[in-house]
């Protein structure tokens, strides 16, 4: 039993390891592209999210949602409880 757990930490630890290394990687990729691209990586990010939905731009992006989400929604019927039987004296 203790022997697993440790296992299990030991899994954790390198798991957290592999996840550091892999974001320090996408870091240094995303800062030297900024750097040839002459921009800054808060600018790269915003336009790689702009484009990153099949080219279309956010705005179009955030309409589509809107749609989407209308579509879904029913018109609800206003709902109210009924009121408590009180007996009067």
């Amino acid at each position: 039993m203790q022997d697993e757990m440790q296992q299990i930490a030991t899994r954790q630890k390198q798991i957290k390891q592999d996840i550091q290394q892999q974001l320090n990687r996408t870091n240094a990729l995303e800062q030297d592209l900024a750097n040839k691209l002459g921009i800054s990586v808060g600018q790269l990010k915003r336009q790689l999210a702009d484009k990153s939905y099949s080219g279309k731009t956010t705005q179009d992006q955030a309409q589509a949602q809107a749609q989407k989400w209308l579509a879904t929604q029913q018109p609800k019927k206003a709902t109210r409880r009924p009121p408590r039987n009180r007996v009067m004296i």
